[in-house]
């Protein structure tokens, strides 16, 4: 069965979603093919959280291709679409295990972290640090404690000098809450897999 032959719109969209998420290391240009034809659904049923998750996939897409210009613009425009609270309406078939806000949240704090990765790659520092920052932030708003630790791991470049520079930045940055309780600094320690269910399918940082 071809693609062209599912009847459902939101089951292609999704297809193509999870297309491009497949492709998206080993093979970019089949990867942006497939957020294209995600984009061009979402847009044509006005479900504007599917398409800023599109964009998100676009723009990671553009970065491994060296097109570093549409990847800002794709990531720039995920992150305006994303932004707007009023999108959640548009996420009843997103996710089976966040709410509605979470979703949005998740899709920011992806956007910007990879958008982190595209003004590193440029040697954008300041904007590098600052994306990473929101990251946390957002990832932070839905105590996404992978995410966090992700972002900081990352940040440390496995023992590289500018990793370490810029992650002293983003504790310098950051109000650090330690908690007292033994009982919540037990459970904080504990490793966390943060994820994003699209139907059916999770997402991992």
């Amino acid at each position: 069965m071809t693609l062209n032959n599912v009847s459902n719109d939101t089951i292609r969209m999704d297809i193509y979603d999870q297309l491009a998420y497949y492709f998206s290391e080993v093979n970019p240009d089949s990867a942006l093919l497939n957020t294209e034809k995600e984009l061009q659904i979402a847009r044509q049923l006005k479900l504007k959280i599917y398409e800023a998750n599109a964009l998100v996939n676009q723009g990671y897409a553009f970065t491994n291709l060296i097109n570093y210009p549409k990847a800002l613009e794709a990531f720039l425009g995920a992150q305006k679409i994303a932004e707007d609270t009023a999108i959640e309406k548009t996420a009843w078939h997103f996710s089976n295990s966040q709410s509605p806000r979470e979703v949005r949240i998740s899709i920011l704090t992806v956007n910007h972290f990879l958008l982190a990765g595209l003004y590193s790659i440029v040697g954008n520092r300041n904007k590098e640090v600052s994306s990473f920052l929101k990251a946390k932030s957002y990832a932070e708003s839905i105590r996404d404690t992978a995410a966090i630790g992700t972002v900081i791991w990352l940040l440390a470049g496995q023992g590289t000098g500018l990793g370490l520079s810029l992650a002293y930045d983003i504790v310098k940055a950051t109000e650090v809450k330690y908690p007292q309780d033994p009982a919540e600094r037990s459970q904080a320690q504990k490793p966390a897999r943060a994820t994003r269910s699209d139907g059916g399918r999770a997402l991992s940082f």
